[in-house]
């Protein structure tokens, strides 16, 4: 699994394309770039939003959270969307009725509970970086998208704050901003 958002952002300017550990503990030596959003459209369907930095989006893969997975266990593939070409800049992806040039290589099944969680990963070409490239993650439930106001998207962001209270280092919180505010802080390129 790949960092949250702000998280993989923070990591990728303090240590560039260092190792980083996930929070599942899993290696990722990709350089991370971009960010991710989630908003429903007025039919009530997920979509996933991106801002590509200077990457290329060609695919995105939906997982459940890990609400009923015991241990090791991998997340389990809801669906995948791939693009017949590249996307870059600022992306929309309508993750339950794709339409051109995306389509549902494995349409994207709805969790049986609002409260549980989608986990979106984008997923670059590699083209740019000439090694590991990522996008941030990420992940939300469908009462937290429905909650969010006209015109907002739900971001990720690491809480430090809230992180240092309870001791855990893995904190992130959901948060809806205006979808004119949702933008990547790109690396110079």
């Amino acid at each position: 699994m790949i960092p949250g958002p702000r998280r993989a952002a923070l990591t990728a300017d303090v240590l560039g394309a260092a190792l980083t550990l996930t929070a599942c503990g899993n290696l990722v030596t990709a350089e991370v770039r971009g960010e991710s959003a989630l908003s429903l459209n007025e039919a009530g369907e997920v979509l996933l939003h991106v801002d590509t930095c200077d990457y290329r989006l060609n695919g995105v893969g939906v997982y459940e959270g890990r609400e009923k997975l015991p241990g090791g266990e991998e997340n389990v593939l809801m669906g995948e969307l791939a693009a017949d070409r590249s996307q870059n800049g600022r992306v929309t992806v309508n993750l339950q009725s794709p339409e051109p040039p995306w389509e549902a290589t494995d349409p994207v099944a709805m969790r049986e509970s609002d409260d549980l969680i989608y986990i979106v990963i984008p997923t670059p070409d590699r083209t740019v970086a000439g090694r590991d490239e990522a996008i941030p993650q990420v992940a939300a439930t469908m009462t937290q998208l429905r909650a969010l106001k006209p015109g907002e998207v739900l971001i990720n962001e690491y809480s430090h704050e809230r992180a240092t209270e309870l001791n855990n280092s893995d904190i992130i919180d959901e948060i809806g901003i205006p979808a004119e505010d949702f933008r990547a802080e790109c690396p110079p390129g």
